[in-house]
């Protein structure tokens, strides 16, 4: 009996198609992508769980003192928290916490890559918070209150996971301005560094109207600068009245209304207004950095944004810095007479040997006979410490660190040893090590956060940078005299001894000797901005160097009298250079007129020892020295166990439960067809270690209903996946999904019904292999429409089947622009085949490779190079298409079709309007509008055929039996979430230009 075709909706696969590719392509950045860095588990974790009233943390072994200190933290901030924002939680608040940022990097609790720049992240379905510690107990307070201050907004705005689901709370956000400005205000108040950028923005006129703030690290500081405005203007009460409001009506700008009396763009330029009159002032009464040092490099003519930690060669005549002038961060040799740049030594950041150059935890560091520059990358698992031969830009040692993290190296005077800040058991400390055995030597330990060394000339002492002078206690609140507040001490590396050199009251930082040892060189900020300072060891005077408005960070002073450091300014950072800074008299008799020579009286108390919430780690050696002697007490083991200590001594192992991530679905009815709906659920431990993902589309029948569950093991370095799938689909067409052709347009449909099996094995962040398996079945009906009634008939039926194995080579080290990579390579190398193991199996070998590279030349300005090319032979033999927006503009879409395809693809990209909006009818705007100029060419043909792309007959031209060129240009915008693409293309043959033809598309770039 005949059965009635029935057209089936596109609603699944157009909701389904979407999310499996994003949950494909995210699965740690390898599974079912193509393209995509990857998250490289290299270590496995035993985590346990310490329980407390509000909170739960995460830690594996090595991690119970950090652990007991976080949950401690943690109740005191919820204290706070709760005060300060009138809720109480609904539940205890998950806070996973890893020992160092490259455990960090390996979570699987998000799928996003983590940069060297995230200090943690609060995820929003199960309100998880994730940190790292970075050495820094001070930077770990403020990353623990500024994720709490997240999770308790989360708590408010959206409560359960259920009820979120249910009511759709999750489908709003809060503008990331007033979410991050909450956190920063909560965690910092007001601090140095948002008063240095603020400072700058205002000034140099780069700070932003709020409602037009997108991401970056400006949206944290104008976000911590207004909230702080809001609440000093109108107090501390309107603020919590605007949190709950916004938890009720979801409308920001309503809720300013109501509270404030103004809407957000009202109190934006209220806000504004404020700043510049804060700020503008202060430019008469600034030096401007040039006054001291000379300008050798300027971002805002280079492309860069960050020109870092120079280091002046022993003669004094070079210097090597970062830079990532070039997209990545590199490694310079310049003049230190003019600033020319005479090679670049490193490539950063596209290699598995380099992978990171750390930006600000970092130095780099001549060797006494200025052949080699020592510095610290991470490579695979960890960091390494690498020799450089400046001559040949040529690695000649490296040592691996069993270090949680590396920062700070600084080269010995006689050649043999190398100090430097590691990260080991919750503690960063001092280490040496010797460059002939590769011994490290552990030289401080204790809690106290210990960087920046620097070797005194003569060797004796070790001036660095350490917050060890306050008592060890975390608190919610920044305190000024406490941990994260620097003075400057030195120790000796033959007897552990230590004394403080100097201590303002400010935060000292970066110590650099002179070269005749009497003297330090040090930034301080004691009025409010980073400045150099120089103190006298002789005679205790301390002098101010510059008065910048911006800030001066790591300084280093040569042993030729020439001193290097870098300024922020004009929203980036630069390198300055001076001869002789203190050496000329008229130099000291100008800063002696300013008031800027002072003498200080040494500060003879004893720094505080142990307090708080600490249990010392054992086998403590005593660290003797004058009056500032730090002695780790026989008794002190004795301190009495506080309620974190006791949560981590009962913590218990952790256990694989499953949750939703999220649920969505619909239904629908129609007369004709009946009842349909969809459902996608994707579900995951609490560690995001195993995850599950199913979607289905019911359509009347089983036999029409689409599903598709996949599930992923992703603990380890090597990534499994398997999966099973159910779908139906109608088509008109002379070439099925296959790529089977037939001698013309048939109604068909195709039942596929199968399995995957997938795996990935990254080499390193930027290079791995995907294998994959798929067994699929298709059971194809044939139509016929008889127009009397109506209807479709079947007429024959078969049943195709796929075995195919594959394997793919991908590599990847791109940055990213607004729309698109700007700078790096990306390839992909694959092959597959369908195994011929029965009648009905389809039977091909196929191959392609997608090469692309992309070259910046200017900010916002690159070139892009993309080259394709596929062949599949056998007696299935899979076709290719080529025409249309995504391979050959110009053209149809799919206009060229064969077993072997080739194109080319080559854009130059560059800004085009800023910012284009309608006032009427409707207030609509368009920002960062970029513009290409292209040209492709490209084609496709079949092994039967001899592939004579170009004819010389009546002129040299393209055939276009074969394919085609083009060229033209096209515009770039977003539009809510999306990428809008119009281009124009004209073709061409080399002989002639035909008229053009537009294409409107979605997605990003190449």
């Amino acid at each position: 009996m005949p059965k009635k075709l029935r057209v089936k909706g596109l609603a699944f696969w157009l909701t389904v198609g979407s999310v499996v590719f994003l949950t494909l392509a995210s699965a740690t950045g390898a599974i079912g992508q193509t393209f995509g860095k990857n998250k490289v588990q290299y270590r496995q974790f035993e985590w346990r769980v310490a329980s407390s009233d509000n909170f739960e943390v995460y830690f594996y072994p090595g991690e119970d003192t950090l652990a007991s200190l976080v949950l401690d933290l943690a109740e005191e901030s919820a204290v706070k928290l709760s005060e300060d924002l009138g809720h109480r939680l609904h539940k205890k608040i998950p806070i996973i916490v890893y020992e160092s940022h490259y455990d960090f990097e390996q979570t699987n609790i998000t799928f996003e890559l983590i940069e060297e720049g995230v200090g943690g992240f609060t995820e929003i379905f199960k309100n998880r918070v994730v940190i790292p510690f970075t050495g820094s107990y001070e930077e770990l307070r403020h990353v623990v209150v500024h994720e709490l201050t997240h999770a308790f907004m989360f708590d408010m705005m959206y409560g359960g996971i259920l009820d979120s689901i249910l009511s759709a709370q999750y489908l709003f956000q809060v503008p990331l301005w007033f979410m991050e400005g909450m956190a920063e205000h909560e965690s910092l108040g007001w601090d140095e560094n948002a008063d240095m950028i603020m400072r700058d923005a205002a000034i140099t006129g780069y700070a932003m109207p709020l409602e037009m703030l997108g991401g970056g690290y400006l949206v944290y500081k104008q976000g911590q600068s207004a909230v702080g405005f809001l609440v000093d203007r109108y107090g501390e009460e309107k603020l919590v009245d605007i949190i709950h409001g916004l938890k009720m009506s979801k409308n920001l700008d309503r809720v300013f209304e109501t509270t404030l009396g103004m809407d957000v763009r009202k109190f934006s330029e209220t806000w504004l207004e404020a700043v510049r009159k804060q700020y503008w002032p202060e430019v008469a009464l600034h030096d401007n950095p040039s006054r001291f040092g000379r300008r050798i490099t300027d971002h805002t003519e280079d492309g860069s944004f960050m020109n870092l930690s120079p280091a002046v060669s022993p003669g004094g005549d070079k210097l090597v810095f970062l830079s990532d002038r070039d997209g990545h961060m590199d490694i310079y040799l310049a003049s230190a007479i003019d600033g020319k740049i005479l090679r670049r030594l490193v490539r950063g950041e596209k290699s598995m040997r380099f992978e990171v150059i750390p930006s600000f935890r970092t130095a780099l560091s001549w060797s006494p006979d200025e052949r080699q520059i020592a510095f610290v990358a991470k490579s695979g698992r960890g960091d390494v410490l690498y020799l450089l031969d400046v001559r040949r830009a040529r690695v000649v040692k490296k040592f691996p660190l069993d270090l949680g993290g590396a920062s700070y190296p600084s080269w010995s005077p006689d050649g043999t040893r190398i100090v430097l800040t590691g990260l080991k058991d919750g503690q960063a400390d001092l280490y040496l090590l010797d460059l002939g055995t590769g011994h490290l030597d552990r030289l401080t330990d204790d809690l106290y956060d210990d960087i920046e060394a620097s070797w005194s000339p003569d060797g004796s002492r070790i001036a660095f940078a350490s917050d060890r002078h306050w008592p060890f206690l975390l608190t919610p609140e920044r305190t000024k005299d406490g941990i994260g507040t620097y003075s400057i001490f030195a120790v000796n590396p033959a007897t552990r001894e230590i004394e403080r050199i100097v201590h303002t009251g400010a935060d000292d930082r970066s110590p650099a000797w002179s070269p005749d040892g009497g003297k330090v060189i040090f930034t301080s900020s004691p009025e409010g901005t980073s400045n150099l300072y120089s103190f006298d060891l002789t005679d205790s005077s301390l002098t101010q160097l510059t008065d910048v408005l911006g800030g001066v960070f790591s300084p280093d002073w040569s042993g030729s009298d020439r001193l290097a450091f870098s300024v922020f300014s004009e929203g980036g950072w630069d390198i300055y250079v001076a001869k002789e800074p203190l050496s000329l008299e008229a130099v000291m008799e100008e800063l002696a007129a300013e008031g800027r020579i002072r003498h200080v009286a040494l500060d003879t108390e004893e720094p505080a020892s142990w307090v708080g919430p600490l249990l010392p780690p054992s086998s403590r050696e005593s660290i003797s020295g004058g009056a500032d002697t730090l002695t780790m007490k026989e008794d002190s083991a004795a301190v009495a166990l506080l309620p974190g200590s006791l949560a981590v001594a009962m913590a218990r192992p952790y256990k694989v439960k499953f949750s939703p991530d999220w649920i969505t679905g619909g239904f629908q009815y129609t007369s004709a067809f009946g009842f349909g709906g969809n459902t996608e659920i994707s579900l995951s431990d609490f560690l995001g270690n195993h995850r599950f993902y199913i979607a289905s589309d019911f359509f009347s029948s089983v036999e029409e209903t689409d599903v598709l569950a996949i599930y992923y093991y992703l603990p380890r370095r090597l990534d499994l996946g398997v999966g099973a799938f159910h779908y139906k689909s109608y088509y008109y067409s002379r070439t099925t999904t296959l790529g089977e052709e037939f001698s013309e347009e048939k109604y068909f449909s195709d039942r596929n019904y199968g399995f995957m099996l997938l795996a990935s094995y990254p080499f390193g962040k930027f290079q791995r292999v995907d294998l994959d398996l798929t067994h699929l079945s298709v059971d194809r009906i044939f139509y016929e429409y008889d127009p009397n009634f109506g209807v479709f008939y079947e007429v024959s039926a078969r049943t195709r089947r796929m075995l195919s194995p594959g394997i793919t080579l991908v590599g990847d080290t791109v940055k990213w622009g607004i729309y698109g990579p700007a700078s790096g390579s990306r390839w992909a190398i694959s092959y597959s085949s369908g195994l011929d193991i029965s009648n009905e199996s389809m039977a091909f070998h196929t191959a392609w490779a997608d090469l692309r590279k992309y070259v910046r030349v200017a900010p916002g300005y690159s070139f892009a190079f993309r080259l394709v090319g596929a062949f599949s032979e056998g007696r299935d033999a899979q076709r290719f298409f080529t025409g249309g927006p995504y391979t050959l503009r110009g053209y149809e879409d799919f206009e060229f079709v064969g077993t072997r395809v080739l194109f080319v693809n080559t854009e130059f990209r560059f800004p085009f309007i800023d910012r284009l909006g309608l006032v009427w009818p409707l207030p609509i705007g368009l920002r960062n509008i970029k513009g290409i100029l292209f040209f492709d060419i490209g084609a496709a043909w079949s092994d039967d055929e001899i592939f004579r792309p170009f004819s010389r007959a009546g002129g040299f031209h393209m055939d276009p039996a074969f394919g085609g060129a083009s060229m033209g240009t096209g515009i770039r915008t977003g539009l809510a979430f999306v990428i809008l693409k119009l281009d124009f293309a004209w073709r061409t043959d080399f002989d002639s230009v035909s008229g053009y033809r537009a294409h409107i598309s979605i997605g990003g770039e190449f």
